[in-house]
């Protein structure tokens, strides 16, 4: 079998399952109580995320009230059409809960609720507790109930009937429109790992490093001009996408070339804002400069570095420097487009 080196073979997505969780409140007015309430969460849209999700996944739900033989349920898409057809739904949590009116109750799900950018689902919390008291939600104030980076929570149905889906309720309707849920949810995210075919999916700060660094992979001058894409890319792919904000700890004075540090890739590293194990990582990665290395790049650097030439040149104290064409380890040495794109 081929051996195909680790900056060859860089993850989409984090070999763990989420990244964040998060527990979030509704408000809670306190307005009303009945058995039930049915209604539609939705994963934000990429066009308005700002981040690079990959999935949520809604892992518990929480209510307050008398509650008693409690049920959750789950329908993909939405929920309107399917109020009285149990079949188009999967029950993902079932238990009998004491009286809660002051704080909540967690019903953790049997199975996660999955969603990804612009997804979204029907959910229905139900119990079969005779009157009135059972699960307090709230009157419809506004389009959207919940919203936050990621998630987002829609007005629904109030539910009458003590029998899940019932078709009659207390004073006939089984439905009341206009309504809100009370509650907690907790849920988990996943985001994509940077890799060039989804580079634009990141925030804008993140892109502007991404196209810094490969800039600087193209200056004969520069440190990480002995590194190839493939290397650039396999640690960009390990970086976060909300590390490189800006803030006042992130910028750093202009330096004339050369001046940085010493010269050294540590010296560089050591005033930008970025985690310690990326800088380590592309320390031991690139322990000295172009004549200085020695051999010193790891064998994961397939292909070694490219040095410099005679003829390569920068107009030291002025703005006008040279650049090089990309490094592709892929093609000994020939231009990487992936690299190109990203600067254009």
């Amino acid at each position: 079998e081929e051996f195909v080196p680790a900056v060859l073979r860089r993850p989409k997505v984090a070999n763990h399952l989420v990244h964040e969780s998060f527990a979030v409140d509704m408000r809670d007015h306190e307005d009303h109580s009945f058995c039930g309430v049915m209604f539609d969460v939705c994963c934000r849209g990429e066009a308005d995320l700002g981040v690079p999700l990959d999935f949520m996944q809604i892992e518990a739900i929480s209510v307050r009230g008398e509650l008693g033989p409690l049920t959750v349920w789950s329908t993909p898409g939405s929920f309107k059409g399917k109020e009285h057809h149990q079949d188009a739904w999967t029950l993902l949590y079932e238990g009998e809960h004491p009286p809660s009116m002051r704080s909540y109750r967690q019903l953790p799900l049997t199975a996660p609720i999955v969603m990804r950018p612009g997804q979204r689902c029907g959910i229905y919390v139900h119990s079969k507790l005779r009157g009135d008291d059972a699960i307090i939600y709230d009157n419809q104030r506004g389009h959207v109930t919940y919203e936050d980076a990621v998630f987002r929570v829609l007005p629904g149905l109030a539910h009458l009937s003590n029998k899940p889906f019932g078709r009659s309720g207390m004073w006939g309707v089984p439905w009341r429109e206009n309504r809100e849920f009370v509650g907690r949810f907790e849920y988990g995210v996943s985001y994509k790992l940077w890799n060039p075919e989804v580079h634009r999916d990141f925030p804008e700060d993140f892109r502007k490093v991404v196209k810094t660094v490969l800039l600087c992979g193209r200056r004969l001058h520069s440190p990480l001009h002995s590194l190839q894409d493939e290397v650039l890319f396999y640690i960009l792919n390990m970086c976060k996408h909300d590390w490189f904000r800006t803030g006042a700890s992130a910028i750093v004075a202009p330096q004339p070339p050369g001046d940085i540090g010493g010269n050294s890739l540590a010296g560089l590293l050591g005033q930008v804002h970025c985690p310690g194990f990326v800088r380590s990582s592309m320390v031991r990665a690139m322990p000295g400069r172009a004549s200085a290395l020695g051999g010193g790049l790891p064998s994961w650097a397939v292909g070694g570095f490219r040095p410099s030439s005679s003829s390569d040149s920068v107009a030291e104290g002025s703005n006008s420097f040279e650049f090089s064409s990309p490094r592709s380890a892929q093609s000994g040495g020939a231009s990487s487009d992936d690299g190109m794109d990203l600067l254009r």
